[in-house]
């Protein structure tokens, strides 16, 4: 299967998301403990799944150990608990808007550290998925759009950590498969996921509702192990900053899914998936750059 079909899927299961974070806040879990829970549950499930497929895929050289902590806590945790702090302080659309400007960063940090070319073609994409997230996200469809200070930095910070972690995941990935990577990133957010919640406090609203174990389940398994490691596959064999701007289907399918589940449909949005698309496919015009 292509890169670009591995992390567009992985941009559909983060989309897919949104569903289960609904159901656990409606069911008194915060926004930060949500992300917490999805590290955590992904440290624990996937050692074990990974142990009794190939126990191969565990071992890692200690020096390589703080490029895993790297990625899974300034890229995975980060990116979750900063998003979700984002949207506490602005609204869910600019918070979404500002983590977006990750192939932004991912851009300007590849063409040093890879030696990727800069052209036209790069830099227009990048913009054309950037507008249409915005227009994804509702920007443009009215309205005041206030936006605090806290709001704007927790928001950028989050793009940043989005970026970070393709930025070191290709640096990974010279040394790992995606397997590797997956698995130890996510144990390193886990552990620091620990330092976010009150333990004892989570454990015992969770055991009292079993339905919110099940949601915990399918964001730890189909919502984050799974991507994760999908657009580590894809990064393998595509440019960081083309993977920066394919994992922009991710907000297209929150917003589709949306619609199907009852809310109603924006003119905006057909624009900004019209984008979205459009950058993905001048981005394949050149099959085998990236």
């Amino acid at each position: 299967m292509s890169s670009t079909i591995l992390i567009l899927i992985s941009g559909v299961l983060w989309g897919v998301m949104g569903l289960f974070v609904k159901r656990l806040t409606a069911l008194g879990f915060t926004s930060i403990e949500v992300s917490a829970l999805r590290w955590i549950s992904a440290a624990v499930l996937l050692p074990l799944f990974v142990t009794a497929a190939d126990r191969k895929k565990l071992r890692v050289k200690p020096r390589d150990l703080p490029k895993f902590a790297a990625s899974g806590i300034l890229g995975m945790l980060a990116l979750s608990t900063l998003l979700y702090m984002s949207m506490s302080f602005t609204s869910i659309a600019v918070a979404d808007v500002l983590m977006y400007t990750s192939p932004i960063w991912v851009l300007t940090a590849s063409v040093p550290l890879f030696g990727e070319r800069l052209d036209g073609r790069k830099i227009i994409a990048v913009l054309l998925a950037f507008l249409g997230c915005m227009f994804v996200c509702g920007l443009f469809d009215g309205g005041t759009v206030s936006v605090s200070l806290p709001g704007l930095l927790c928001g950028l910070g989050s793009g940043v950590a989005y970026a970070s972690y393709s930025v070191v995941g290709k640096l990974i990935l010279r040394d790992y498969d995606s397997v590797t990577m997956t698995l130890r990133s996510s144990v390193f957010a886990g552990l620091g996921a620990l330092f976010l919640i009150d333990v004892p406090d989570v454990a015992g609203r969770i055991i009292g509702s079993p339905v919110s174990l099940v949601y915990v389940f399918l964001i730890a398994v189909m919502c984050t192990i799974a991507p994760f490691f999908l657009y580590s596959l894809g990064l393998r064999s595509c440019a960081a900053s083309k993977a920066a701007v394919l994992a922009c289907a991710e907000p297209v399918t929150a917003s589709v899914i949306s619609v199907a589940a009852g809310e109603a449909f924006r003119f905006t949005l057909a624009v900004g998936i019209i984008l979205v698309i459009s950058a993905i496919i001048l981005l394949q015009k050149r099959a085998g750059e990236g």
